[in-house]
């Protein structure tokens, strides 16, 4: 059996990121469960005072020197080193900032143990800068299976010590040792599961500086964009109405954003693999097919959420939550072509385009603020939903369109990638609407809700799939999104079939010397050794 195709392998690797994501989300809620009876609400709050500020700090600082080795052709060891040694000074810098700005944090909310939260904070952010650099190749192999372990067996552990720590302490502490816990095994485990030894170098640096300035700039707009809008409501509505934005957007694109975001980490190493080793014409087949896979799924999730908005939110939130109604349905749509952003970024990231994407989301953050500033004034909340609507619809349309012009791609093309997921889900949206099912008015109660959302659900998937197999078949079940999203699911049978029959090996036996091999020879495990 050959070699999986590149969008196999992206596809596969967006499942392990997803799986990823599960499992944290599951470990996370069991957590939260045991510890709110065991700590109080004030420990929560202070934790989340402190991890939102350090995060922002870490998020503004950020350099992007591993999407630089998952670009390379041949990635030296050089430029490993090099990496991982401005990783390292970044860390540090970050460890830094955060600890400087405890003391004027604590006296800003008046709290004196947020200093020493942020103290701790401060220096496990410094630690984590020391985390071994040639895991990136998990990325750059599209090995996301070993990914998911790294993340994964610490976060594990984690929540043992977390809920271990709660029970016998019984403060905010717990968190923190929880949090510390998992940023170092993090860090031990990259050193065990790839043998590269780092050293400390900046002999590559003129190929990493470029790069690191403009991810850095990206970083900052980015953080800028998805903080305007608590900002501005907050301001204009009152902090009622920054509670209610916030969990109406959550909600409504939770459905979405979940495959995004796992997509984003898959897409972009699978794009810069496909440029390595082919030619424009099968990154602009990849493209479109990628394109056509994600929106297979996001667009019936993202109108799905849409229509069901009202029992969504009373079955979730509770009826208290009514006014969040319109946020859902608003922003819900717009959630639903979030590939087209995934897809374009992802290929401007894969060709270090990085200028290009900083001018797209500079546009973005102007855009945002004008609307949420015209519209929040004059329609409320739903006009800051509609606001945030349209600059995620432009956004991902600029992004795109940017792209798809650097490749080649044309309106016809992508609209055949594109047409049947699009009819499917308007069969479907006409089907509940019609039906008294979508778009409605919130019911009474959760109870009610509850039962609408199991009618709605089964019989929205049902009219959805039904309607893309019969567009499919009258195609002559052509290639495109339906036929890759069925290769996908025949391989991750046969897997799970084989790994059932195979006898059992300890895992990630010989992965590390496959990794090194299909690295195209440029790099052996001996030359990852110190001598």
């Amino acid at each position: 059996m050959g070699e999986p195709s590149i969008l196999a392998r992206t596809a596969r690797g967006a499942g392990w990121v997803i799986a990823w994501r599960i499992a944290t989300r599951l470990l996370g809620l069991f957590s939260m469960l045991v510890l709110a009876r065991l700590l109080v609400p004030e420990d929560f709050g202070l934790v989340a005072l402190a991890t939102s500020l350090a995060f922002a700090i870490d998020s503004c600082l950020l350099i992007g020197v591993e999407d630089q080795i998952i670009r390379a052709q041949t990635p030296s060891r050089e430029l490993y080193d090099t990496a991982f040694t401005m990783t390292v000074i970044r860390g540090v810098f970050v460890g830094v900032v955060v600890a400087l700005a405890a003391p004027w944090t604590a006296s800003f909310f008046g709290d004196d143990r947020l200093e020493t939260i942020l103290y701790a904070l401060g220096a496990t952010f410094a630690a984590s800068g020391f985390a071994n650099i040639g895991a990136v190749d998990f990325r750059r192999n599209l090995e996301f299976h070993l990914e998911f372990r790294l993340m994964t067996l610490p976060r594990i552990v984690s929540v043992v010590v977390t809920v271990g720590a709660a029970f016998f302490i019984q403060s905010h502490w717990a968190l923190i040792a929880g949090f510390i816990v998992y940023r170092a095994g993090v860090l031990a485990m990259s050193y065990a599961m790839h043998p590269h030894r780092p050293r400390f170098s900046l002999t590559a640096w003129r190929d990493l500086i470029g790069v690191s300035i403009w991810t850095w700039g990206i970083g900052v707009a980015i953080v800028l964009r998805d903080r305007s809008d608590a900002v501005l409501i907050g301001r204009l509505q009152g902090p009622t109405g920054v509670g209610i934005f916030t969990a109406g957007s959550e909600l409504a694109t939770i459905p979405t954003a979940e495959v995004a975001i796992a997509a984003s980490r898959a897409v972009m190493p699978g794009l810069a693999d496909l440029r390595r080793s082919s030619g424009q014409q099968q990154e602009r087949e990849a493209v479109l097919r990628i394109l056509g896979l994600m929106l297979l799924l996001s667009l019936p999730a993202g109108f799905g959420i849409s229509l069901l908005a009202g029992p969504t939110v009373v079955a979730s939130l509770g009826p208290r939550w009514i006014e969040a109604v319109p946020v859902v349905v608003i922003i819900g749509l717009a959630g639903a072509f979030a590939p087209f952003d995934t897809v374009g970024s992802g290929w401007l990231r894969a060709r270090a385009e990085l200028r290009a994407l900083l001018a797209i989301i500079l546009i973005s953050v102007f855009l945002r603020v004008g609307l949420l500033f015209v519209l929040t004034i004059w329609m409320g909340l739903p006009g800051a939903a509609a606001a945030v609507a349209l600059s995620m619809l432009i956004e991902p349309a600029l992004t795109f369109t940017m792209s798809a012009h650097r490749l080649g791609i044309g309106g016809r093309e992508v609209w055949e990638a594109i047409q049947r997921p699009l009819a499917a889900v308007a069969v479907m949206a006409t089907i509940l609407v019609l039906s008294g099912i979508g778009w409605t008015a919130p019911p009474p109660d959760g109870w009610t809700a509850l039962r609408i959302l199991a009618t709605a659900i089964p019989i929205g998937a049902l009219v959805y799939g039904a309607t893309v197999i019969v567009l499919w078949r009258a195609t002559g079940k052509r290639e495109g999104a339906e036929a890759d999203a069925w290769s996908v699911l025949r391989r991750v049978a046969r897997t799970i079939l084989r790994s059932r029959a195979a006898p059992w090996q300890p895992a990630g036996q010989n992965q590390d010397a496959n990794a090194l091999v299909r690295n195209e020879g440029s790099m052996n495990a001996d030359r990852w050794r110190r001598p």
